[in-house]
């Protein structure tokens, strides 16, 4: 089987499928783990986590910085669009001050990083290690969800 990111549409137990050495993308990767989960009622932190980082992922480093501008719901869908908590996460980042509301006259507005956790969101990509603000809204999202 191959999977290439993608969406589950009308397919009951999919969560419960098992495949013999499929290839996957991450998002599709995030798509199947978040159907497991659903199917299965856990969830661990390792899942929030890449959830987490799937979402941030969005924002493209260039020159050491964290730019770009999203329109709130581009935040909401493709990468990290299935997960159980999606919603939950985005608020935590608000709250943490990771994400700021962008201000523009559209309608729709858009998001982009705070400049104070330009470098917590560079050291995400480079590294794959949560730190700052962004490691605050992770452990206070877990403590939320009660996962340990």
């Amino acid at each position: 089987c191959r999977f290439d990111g993608g969406r589950i549409e009308y397919c009951n137990g999919f969560g419960d499928a098992e495949f013999d050495n499929p290839y996957h993308d991450p998002g599709a990767a995030m798509l199947i783990t978040s159907e497991k989960v659903i199917s299965s009622r856990r969830y661990s932190r390792d899942d929030l986590k890449n959830e987490m980082m799937l979402l941030l992922k969005k924002f493209p480093v260039r020159e050491n910085k964290a730019v770009g501008f999203l329109k709130m719901h581009n935040l909401r869908k493709g990468a990290g669009a299935n997960s159980p908590h999606r919603d939950k996460i985005i608020d935590a980042l608000f709250d943490h001050d990771v994400l700021d509301k962008h201000r523009r006259s559209d309608r729709d507005g858009g998001v982009h990083i705070m400049p104070e956790a330009q470098n917590d969101l560079i050291f995400l990509k480079d590294n794959g290690v949560l730190i700052g603000r962004v490691l605050n809204a992770f452990e206070d999202l877990c403590k939320n969800l009660r996962l340990r």
